[in-house]
């Protein structure tokens, strides 16, 4: 891999991050969003999660954002409080370079160690996403559950895998 500074993101990585996220949305079936969003939503989303302590981390090559990952609270309700939801996105120019596996275990690795979490999920919307299933697979988490057909984007029905770590 090339030389790459995994750190936690800083608020001035928001607009990258958010490029990534948008290139994401606009190429491919990692996200449901079927348009791209203003760095704005992605300021407030950078600002909750701060104030609540979740990580967020960046990796960086040559100075720029080539990925990101964070843990988000799985649901709103006290039970859940145990239970993190990652989001893992890399930049289209370095994927398949191991980049996001180290951003994934740097989530996990605090949900553990930091936060004292049970378990995080991962909600990969694509059934066919093999590169997303195979990191995951590869960090220990197990697929739990096929959501069949409850996506539409791209003008194909998608069906949504969700896996599951317990720490």
């Amino acid at each position: 891999m090339q030389d790459v500074q995994i750190r936690h993101a800083l608020r001035r990585d928001v607009p990258e991050i958010q490029a990534i996220y948008n290139e994401s949305v606009l190429n491919t079936t990692s996200s449901y969003d079927d348009f791209v969003r203003p760095d704005s939503e992605r300021y407030a989303w950078f600002d909750d999660h701060a104030a609540a302590g979740f990580p967020m981390y960046v990796a960086v090559i040559g100075g720029r954002v080539a990925g990101w990952s964070a843990l988000s609270r799985f649901r709103p309700r006290s039970a859940y409080r145990f239970t993190g939801e990652d989001s893992i996105y890399v930049h289209a120019h370095h994927r398949g370079r191991g980049i996001g596996r180290t951003l994934l275990d740097a989530v996990v690795r605090d949900a553990r160690d930091v936060l004292h979490m049970r378990t995080v999920l991962a909600v990969i919307g694509d059934a066919e996403n093999s590169a997303s299933i195979g990191v995951h697979a590869a960090a220990g988490f197990e697929r739990v559950a096929l959501l069949r057909q409850v996506g539409f984007k791209f003008g194909r029905w998608l069906d949504q895998v969700w896996m599951q770590r317990m720490l």
